[in-house]
């Protein structure tokens, strides 16, 4: 035993190894913390004894936002600057090549925008989006919700197609890298509506090529934010009629 643990310990002093132990062991601990704290609920269930319904509503909301950014963002960020003492732009956080961002943005708008239409017409979404329920019943309360989404998926991608890609690609390879963060995204949606469960699939290769092919995590961040915007304010309008 004492021999195998010293083999494990001399494979893990390779840089590509130690790097993504490092990389995996924290997306475990930050998503494990960020599935009990980073929801509404959790907070909501925490601030009613102390707050009135309507602080509650909004101070549930930013908990639920800052819990985000800070379990899925801001340390593996971190962690990248101070552990693995590598530079954040190689992990998507540059502008990247604009021009096939801006373009494959704009393609893709119409085509996000219209499944986010058809999308807010099912029932079952119905039921959980916006994620934040104030977000449902009132005007200015959805556009606060829209305005914080934009950390709330840039701390997403930077997680999954920067922290997690990133560090993968640079030991086995950018296809192993794609295929395993979409496998980490996609159990993250664990508990959400089953279609969205497996379109999590197909979102985590196309955002995860796409993050390759700009070498930046801007495009991404973009198309997943318009997205999630498109299906929460046609719920919101459906509600409101």
């Amino acid at each position: 035993m004492p021999r195998r643990i010293v083999v494990i310990w001399r494979e893990l002093q390779r840089e590509s190894n130690l790097r993504v132990a490092v990389v995996f062991l924290t997306s475990a601990v930050c998503l494990a913390a960020w599935y009990g704290v980073g929801n509404y609920r959790f907070w909501s269930n925490l601030l009613s004894a102390h707050r009135t319904p309507e602080n509650t509503g909004l101070s549930a909301a930013i908990g639920s936002l800052a819990s985000t950014v800070v379990l899925l963002g801001l340390v593996p960020l971190l962690v990248v600057k101070v552990a693995l003492r590598e530079r954040l732009a190689d992990y998507g956080m540059r502008l990247g090549n604009v021009r096939f961002a801006l373009v494959s943005s704009i393609l893709a708008a119409p085509l996000v925008v219209a499944i986010g239409y058809a999308t807010a017409q099912m029932p079952a979404f119905q039921e959980v989006y916006p994620i934040n329920p104030p977000a449902r019943e009132s005007a200015a309360a959805l556009a606060w919700h829209l305005v914080g989404q934009i950390l709330w998926y840039a701390a997403w991608e930077f997680h999954f197609r920067g922290f997690i890609q990133r560090a993968v690609e640079k030991s086995s390879g950018i296809s192993t890298a794609i295929c395993i963060q979409t496998l980490a995204s996609t159990l993250a949606h664990f508990g959400r509506p089953a279609s969205e469960v497996f379109a999590a699939v197909l979102a985590g290769i196309l955002w995860g090529t796409l993050a390759w092919r700009t070498r930046s995590l801007l495009a991404g961040i973009f198309q997943h934010w318009l997205l999630g915007a498109s299906l929460d304010f046609f719920i919101f309008i459906a509600r409101v009629r």
